[in-house]
């Protein structure tokens, strides 16, 4: 972990480490995210007057107009509050979006020309972590209730998995999907047999984890993923033999 700050200024070292935080974050509470999301934005301006002294990442600009259309995506769910009848979902629901428009503002201004390929990947470990703490803490709980208080075995499936804190499945499989994406490349990348060994577990507890929640959105994206990951290993790695063997 250290080697993942080292070299840092320790404007880029609270930044690093609030993306790994609200990464980690995502599966267990969106408010919780939503205050990494207000810290990431606090930084980046303080970084921006402070330590880049107003200078911006000149090849991040370039891609200003995909920042913009994830500013207007904010921005349609603002507007869709004019015709919510119900304005305390309608707000939480723009809160919880906040990420559209705080993401953008965060990478316009602040130079992320630090973020190595290692960074890079600390910031998917604390995303694949978190999302299998949660669904450890939530399958050993229901595995307590089907032993010793006689729960069936629907208490493994869906919401009643998610007992013990309750986040909706859709979102809880695109983060899982995130991670598998994120394992399945270090699995065939050039880490170590360690770092491999390691994603490859954390890639079944992940797919076992979008079986389990029974997303329907969440299962499409699983099985479109396996046909992208076969097509990749297979036509563009010409690792045939594997990607015989996956499909």
């Amino acid at each position: 972990m250290n080697t993942v700050f080292n070299g840092l200024r320790p404007f880029q070292k609270a930044e690093l480490l609030i993306m790994m935080l609200l990464v980690f974050a995502l599966p267990f509470s969106w408010l919780a995210a939503q205050y990494c999301e207000v810290a990431l934005l606090v930084c980046a301006v303080l970084k921006l007057v402070f330590d880049q002294k107003f200078k911006m990442n000149e090849s991040q600009l370039k891609l200003k107009w995909a920042y913009f259309i994830f500013a207007m995506t904010w921005l349609i769910y603002l507007i869709g509050m004019i015709y919510t009848e119900n304005t305390s979902v309608g707000w939480a629901q723009v809160s919880k979006k906040l990420g559209f428009l705080v993401f953008p503002v965060v990478f316009v201004i602040s130079d992320m020309s630090y973020i190595t390929k290692t960074r890079f990947k600390a910031i998917g470990n604390a995303l694949v972590l978190g999302c299998m703490l949660f669904f450890f803490m939530n399958l050993f709980y229901a595995i307590y209730d089907v032993v010793f208080n006689g729960e069936g075995t629907d208490r493994f499936f869906d919401q009643g998995l998610m007992k013990l804190y309750y986040v909706h499945h859709s979102y809880l499989s695109m983060y899982a999907g995130l991670g598998i994406m994120f394992c399945f490349m270090e699995i065939f990348g050039d880490g170590n047999r360690k770092v491999k060994i390691f994603n490859g577990i954390a890639y079944i507890i992940l797919v076992v984890f979008t079986i389990l929640i029974r997303s329907r959105a969440g299962l499409i994206c699983m099985v479109l993923l396996f046909v992208l990951q076969w097509i990749w290993l297979t036509f563009i790695m010409k690792k045939k033999k594997i990607g015989w063997g996956m499909g």
